[in-house]
């Protein structure tokens, strides 16, 4: 497991803050990433579109006490080496998921005893879709936009159903 650690692959892997977009880095050697929570997409530069985990980071420090982050990725931004995805205690990579039937049926039982609070979800994505305009460049204030409505849904079923 792992790769190769030359020249070429150092520069594409050492990233800072464009000067010009929030949440997109850029590479040494010239490319360019976006950064959203946990996530980081490669764009130009590289041959192909990956959307890569952040697994932990941390803070260190240079010679001069300026601090610097330094983040493990589950997959390098290009090139091989297989997925590195935390275990769960059982020693199963991946979790079993709700398929989207039984997502449905949960909120549909949580909301019985009071609708409101998914009505007003539903419209306030709908409100969304009205009146958003997806821009190049700007998903990552969408997917955020979008994280704050179901985020406030989800806190007032679970505040309407606390016995």
């Amino acid at each position: 497991q792992g790769m190769a650690m030359n020249r070429s692959a150092f520069e594409a892997h050492v990233i800072r803050a464009s000067p010009f977009f929030a949440g997109v880095y850029e590479t040494l050697d010239g490319r360019s990433v976006e950064l959203e929570s946990s996530v980081i997409e490669t764009g130009e530069g590289f041959k192909e579109r990956r959307r890569v985990d952040v697994l932990f980071e941390e803070l260190h420090y240079n010679a001069d006490y300026k601090p610097f982050r330094v983040v493990c990725i589950s997959l390098p931004f290009q090139g091989g080496a297989s997925s590195v995805r935390p275990q769960n205690p059982q020693g199963e990579r991946f979790q079993d998921r709700a398929s989207l039937a039984e997502c449905e049926a949960f909120l549909r039982s949580v909301s019985a005893a009071d609708p409101s609070p998914m009505a007003r979800a539903k419209k306030a994505v709908g409100d969304f879709e009205r009146t958003y305009v997806l821009v190049k460049g700007y998903l990552g204030h969408a997917r955020k936009k979008l994280g704050a409505i179901a985020e406030a849904a989800a806190l007032e079923l679970v505040e309407g159903n606390v016995s």
